[in-house]
């Protein structure tokens, strides 16, 4: 089964720009523009099969197609637009291996390609693929949920974490006390 699964799901846009790793998506579904945010995960469909390119929101903007004139007879038009930095390429199979994340970009979205939010247990499968590839752990450390998306659990390889040195950074308030005591628990 592939993790990231658009079949049932609308996407909030399509590319109409793409620059070397940076792609600008025209919105369609202003609804969906609302769950948006800044270093939200998005995923963008590839030309090629069994890739998903994936990204990061990293500005939401509203365009005005004409100046700004504020008499009542004028209708002013304006396109909402988000620039995402690509990260890398999430590849359904690879070899053996099933649901692989390289942070090597594949390919290139084309344009129109469709672009999707990772929300909930998208975005939450999408990061354990990447926390266990090549451990093949079957019950990660559950450390809380992404400030990104409070629906998506993250989780941890225990194994991997114990085994060498590790430090846990952050600003005040950013939940440094809670991340080592999920661990001690």
């Amino acid at each position: 089964m592939n993790t990231l699964d658009f079949s049932d799901k609308k996407p909030f846009g399509k590319v109409q720009s793409v620059d070397t790793s940076a792609v600008i998506v025209c919105v369609d579904d202003t609804e969906q523009l609302s769950k948006l945010q800044v270093n939200h995960f998005v995923a963008i469909r590839s030309s090629r099969s069994g890739q998903i390119l994936i990204g990061m929101v990293n500005k939401i903007m509203r365009k005005f197609d004409n100046e700004i004139d504020f008499n009542e007879d004028e209708m002013i038009s304006s396109v909402d637009i988000v620039k995402i930095n690509l990260v890398g390429t999430f590849l359904e199979k690879e070899g053996t291996k099933r649901n692989i994340f390289k942070r090597t970009l594949e390919s290139v979205p084309e344009i129109d390609s469709e672009a999707f939010i990772m929300e909930s247990t998208m975005l939450t499968d999408f990061m354990d693929s990447i926390s266990s590839s090549d451990s093949g752990i079957e019950k990660p450390l559950c450390i809380g949920r992404y400030a990104i998306n409070d629906e998506a659990i993250a989780r941890l390889d225990g194994n991997k974490l114990f085994q060498r040195h590790a430090v846990i950074v952050g600003s005040t308030g950013s939940g440094k006390s809670y991340t080592v005591a999920a661990l001690i628990v």
